[in-house]
């Protein structure tokens, strides 16, 4: 009876090529872009689940206020982690991350900026798990001056990964310290929430950085394991106790709360202070998780369309089959099988679709490394099948139920059925398709709209053609000027100046000031920039009151400040110029500068538009805390020969040092890096939702073209012309589209408006992008449809109506 089944199916579907093919394609297309993205959750949701305890593995953050705002951090201080070890019984083992930018060399000639030299507890093992390949893993972080490989880094530094016992030269601004390596590991998985370039011990910074155990300075990440038996609410409860005992007092006066995340929830359900890394969401994968289902969903409505079309030609079929005894249920078995087939053979060529898509475009897109090769375990194959067996009847069974329930009376009667209904099913599933459709595509607009807008956004200053070169260490911060001068010989230099940071940075320190017309007692807290006198026309900021600082004028170094109309604003000072300005800084020492407002620039986006605009207080400094960059602007050229221009001055200034440097703009594009992605993921999809559409749409006009061959023949005898009858052809589906779209604003404007109220700075949603998604939808259907619509308008009318 299967045989029997199959060589029907087989045979039906070689007979329907053009039907088969459009749903096996669309099905495939479909089943793929599914795969894709089912393996790009599976991914996220992944997230240090390799660790064997990460159900007991959480992460401390920090509440506190910080600059004149609050933060809610990712980091807390080391003071902490002493005090939960030794004061909350709940914890079984606390874990210390300190990353830190440094100098590692092999050789002491070769020097490589590291940018997360991460110093760790000598417990990092037992509570986060790696795969040795050399070395003692339990004992590898115990003395000072430890240090463990990856792989990868390994191989990177020696050329080879069995390295334990050799020694690596490090550096920071003040000295160099030998480590030696004591263990090497597989690579840090791609599903780690922290990324570490190197691991080392701890108890290095008691000598590399004296200070770094306080509650203020350095931040770190504190990890603690949980005792068997224990919870989040005892932790965060016994933490809450501690520090009401044990903090120093000036600290329980700062209010500092405390939470704690389990380390599988990082990746998608933070987004705080200092993570390591940019985070994904929730929100995300849901919207991804519905992209998926829509898309199959069109895929399903297309075989579906196509099978019920398909009926008054099968109709002949059904009449014999239950007049030579087959039952409804034979018949239901009958086409659900060839359902279950047609699947079948598109799920296996969606597995190569998908394979080639993974390996040349999406891993490329999300910087992953995402394969198919868990599809195969036994149970992931179970939950295939059944995913096959639920696409075969989502797809099959109304067809097949259709299908069986023709009277043989009726369909041996008449060579073309006419079913009460049947059209209307079709409208509506039509409709269906480009309502997602619709939806997809506003959603891309939308977001390409908001990340141009938040790329391309005039931000107050010129970001282009400006190179921040970085002074990296106490020498080249003192003789600054030396290097200075040296940029400003070459001639496609326009400007230079001194900075403390550069825009988008998170160190705009913020320091107390006392403003004119305010108590001395009441605290103001302002973001702050240090700079030199050639700062604000290398960016060209806009002065929009008083003056700029001058190197001739010997008070401004000290006694001179200029505010951003945000703190004018802020002060409520109608004229700032003038006005008394008080301001401590640390520099080593606290120091206080007392002066005068010279100067209000208008507002610019020192930090990326996920941030408001801030007060701020510029003033010269030329203090070697704070000169950490040369902003170099370039005149339009060559770019490539500027640089290399820049890098032998350098080597003549400090050629113990390696060239480092960042062009801003390319800075400022990195804190948009997630919603770029998106943009690409969302433009694909909904590409592929037309695409899939049209297909449906393609074979139902065929067949619509097909049943109409004797009208449209007699049209064309009666003086139809080819417009009009490609417009009678046309129109039905134009309005369904209309309709479409209509349904879908609302909704695509409801859940834009919630998705662009994330962002401070956001576009408005207008008209234009339901007008561009209308008129888009149209061309592409009426394009479709008018390919059969016109072969069937210029068909000769006399061979139609002698075939009919």
């Amino acid at each position: 009876m299967i045989r029997n089944y199959l060589k029907i199916a087989l045979r039906s579907l070689s007979k329907n090529k053009i039907y088969s093919l459009i749903n096996v394609a669309g099905l495939s297309v479909g089943l793929a872009c599914v795969l894709v993205i089912v393996s790009y959750i599976r991914l996220e949701l992944s997230y240090d689940d390799f660790n064997l305890d990460y159900q007991r593995t959480y992460r401390v953050t920090e509440h506190r206020s910080d600059e004149g705002r609050h933060i809610h951090s990712a980091t807390s201080f080391n003071p902490l982690g002493d005090l939960i070890e030794s004061h909350v019984h709940a914890v079984d083992k606390v874990i210390r991350m300190y990353p830190i930018p440094l100098l590692v060399s092999v050789d002491r000639e070769i020097k490589i900026k590291v940018p997360k030299f991460t110093f760790v507890d000598s417990l990092f093992f037992e509570v986060f798990t790696f795969e040795v390949l050399h070395g003692n893993l339990k004992k590898s972080l115990e003395a000072p001056f430890s240090v463990v490989l990856t792989e990868s880094q390994a191989h990177s530094y020696f050329g080879t990964s069995d390295v334990v016992g050799k020694d690596l030269y490090v550096e920071n601004e003040i000295q160099e310290y030998t480590f030696m390596v004591t263990a090497v590991v597989k690579d840090i998985p791609q599903n780690a929430h922290f990324n570490p370039d190197l691991i080392s011990s701890l108890s290095s910074v008691e000598t590399i950085q004296p200070w770094y155990n306080n509650w203020h300075h350095p931040p770190l990440y504190t990890y603690v394991q949980l005792k068997e038996g224990y919870k989040k609410s005892d932790l965060e409860s016994q933490i809450k106790e501690m520090g009401e005992i044990h903090f120093p007092e000036y600290i329980k006066k700062e209010n500092r709360a405390y939470e704690t995340q389990n380390i599988t929830d990082i990746h998608l359900r933070s987004d705080l202070e200092f993570e390591w890394q940019p985070n994904s969401s929730e929100t995300y994968i849901r919207l991804f998780l519905i992209i998926a289902f829509f898309v199959l969903l069109i895929a399903c409505i297309n075989f579906m369309n196509l099978a019920t079309a398909q009926s008054t030609n099968r109709a002949m079929e059904v009449g014999i089959r239950k007049v030579m005894g087959a039952s409804k249920k034979q018949l239901i078995y009958q086409f659900l099988g060839e359902s279950v087939l047609t699947t079948l053979v598109s799920f296996l060529i969606a597995l190569g679709l998908a394979e080639l898509v993974l390996n040349y475009f999406f891993n490329n897109l999300v910087g992953k490394e995402i394969s198919l090769g868990y599809l195969f375990s036994r149970l992931n194959m179970m939950i295939l099948a059944a995913t096959i067996l639920a696409v075969s009847l989502m797809a099959g069974a109304y067809p097949s139920f259709y299908l069986s329930a023709f009277k043989p009376i009726v369909t041996l009667r008449s060579k073309i059925l006419k079913v009460k209904g049947l059209g209307n099913l079709r409208k509506v599933m039509i409709s269906m398709q480009f309502f997602i459709s619709c939806l997809l595509i506003i959603g891309t607009l939308l977001v390409l709209k908001q990340v141009n807008y938040l790329r391309f956004k005039q931000l107050g200053f010129d970001k282009e053609q400006i190179v921040a070169v970085k002074l990296v260490d106490r020498k080249d911060q003192i003789n600054y000027h030396i290097l200075k001068e040296s940029f400003l010989k070459e001639s496609s230099v326009v400007h230079v100046a001194l900075s403390s940071t550069i825009p988008g940075s998170e160190d705009f320190y913020g320091w107390n000031v006392i403003p004119e017309g305010y108590p001395s007692d009441t605290e103001h807290t302002m973001r702050s920039l240090g700079v030199d006198e050639d700062y604000l026309s290398t960016y060209s900021i806009q002065l929009i009151l008083g003056r700029d600082f001058s190197k001739d004028i010997s008070t401004d170094g000290t006694q001179a400040f200029i505010i951003n109309k945000a703190a004018a604003d802020n002060f409520g000072w109608q004229n700032p110029i003038n006005k008394d300005f008080t301001m401590e800084v640390y520099t080593g020492k606290h120091e206080i500068r007392k002066g005068k407002v010279i100067g209000v620039v208008d507002n610019f986006h020192f930090q990326s538009l996920y941030n408001r605009i801030e007060p701020l207080v510029i003033y010269i400094n030329k203090h070697p805390h704070y000169s950490d960059y040369l902003n170099v602007k370039l005149s339009p050229g060559n770019i490539d020969s500027s640089l290399k221009l820049l890098e032998a001055r350098w080597n003549d200034f400090n050629p113990d040092k390696p060239f480092e440097y960042y062009f801003i703009d390319q800075e400022l594009e990195k804190f948009y890096e997630r919603e770029v992605k998106i943009s690409q993921i969302f433009s694909s999809f909904a590409v592929i939702s037309i695409i899939i559409s049209c297909m449906g749409l393609f074979g139902l006009s065929a067949f619509t073209a097909s049943q109409r061959t004797k009208e449209i023949g007699i049209r064309k005898v009666f003086g139809a012309t080819l417009p009009g009858i490609v417009k009678m052809l046309s129109k039905e589906y134009a309005v369904l589209i209309i309709i479409s779209n209509l349904v879908a604003w609302p909704m695509a404007w409801y859940y834009g408006t919630r998705w662009l109220s994330e962002f401070p700075y956001r576009i408005s949603i207008s008209a234009d992008i339901f007008i561009i998604t209308l008129l888009g939808a149209l061309l592409i259907a009426i394009v479709t449809v008018s390919f059969q619509s016109v072969k069937a308008a210029t068909a000769n009318p006399i061979k139609s109506l002698k075939s009919e």
